[in-house]
């Protein structure tokens, strides 16, 4: 029988624990999306981010291709117990990526929304039984509510994502926002991504947004903590 879990387990975790516990996670949120060109610039990007529990730290799609998922190990060695997520955008045996993504430390993992369903309700079953954060990320889905429809796991956490390469032709679908919350309930947390500046972010937030993910804002910035504490600002009004 197909069961939609409407609500989200609370959890707490050490990396170094065992059995681990789902981190809470109280909105609105800053998640820092890292895709660096060197481990030496992600190194001085990390030690730029100051210790708040507002902040999440992704592994970005392209960070985690370059130098595979251990790269969130070097995230916990800068950071400690950082939320940190794992951006894979799981296409395929989502059982065995979630699995990978917990192995390396992860808080939270991500499933492309244009996976087959199968393959994303096991990745977010794996999420669940490890007591991860499991995410979809709707990029180049059409209609993301017929896909949560669709599902008989629902995600901890959706992603309305424009994707770089169509910032100039796409806007953000701010109004999926409350759709989504109406139909789902407020404890699917939603959060925005693609090209998010601190006026996008207002409008987002606005609209009910509770993760902002954050790029390219911070990380080319030449005051990557200046930009950082500009959001934490904004979130905390």
């Amino acid at each position: 029988m197909c069961r939609n879990p409407f609500f989200i387990f609370s959890r707490y975790k050490s990396f170094e624990m065992k059995v681990r516990i789902k981190k809470i996670l109280q909105p609105p949120i800053v998640q820092i999306a890292l895709d660096m060109p060197s481990v030496s610039f992600l190194r001085a990007i990390l030690r730029q981010i100051p210790i708040s529990d507002r902040i999440i730290v992704e592994a970005g799609t392209a960070l985690i291709k370059k130098y595979g998922v251990k790269i969130i190990r070097l995230i916990r060695r800068e950071l400690g117990d950082v939320f940190v997520v794992a951006d894979l955008k799981t296409q395929d045996v989502g059982r065995i990526e979630a699995h990978l993504a917990y192995e390396e430390t992860a808080d939270g993992a991500v499933v492309s929304g244009t996976a087959p369903r199968h393959t994303i309700e096991e990745f977010l079953r794996e999420s669940n039984n490890l007591q991860m954060w499991g995410i979809v990320d709707m990029l180049n889905v059409y209609d993301p509510l017929k896909v949560l429809g669709s599902l008989c796991v629902l995600p901890d956490i959706i992603v309305l994502h424009r994707g770089i390469d169509e910032e100039q032709q796409k806007t953000l679908s701010l109004p999926l926002i409350n759709k989504i919350k109406k139909k789902f309930g407020a404890h699917l947390l939603v959060a925005v991504a693609g090209g998010v500046n601190l006026e996008s972010a207002r409008e987002a937030l606005s609209a009910g947004a509770d993760i902002l993910i954050v790029g390219r804002y911070i990380t080319a910035s030449k005051e990557p903590r200046k930009a950082i504490n500009e959001f934490l600002s904004l979130i905390r009004r």
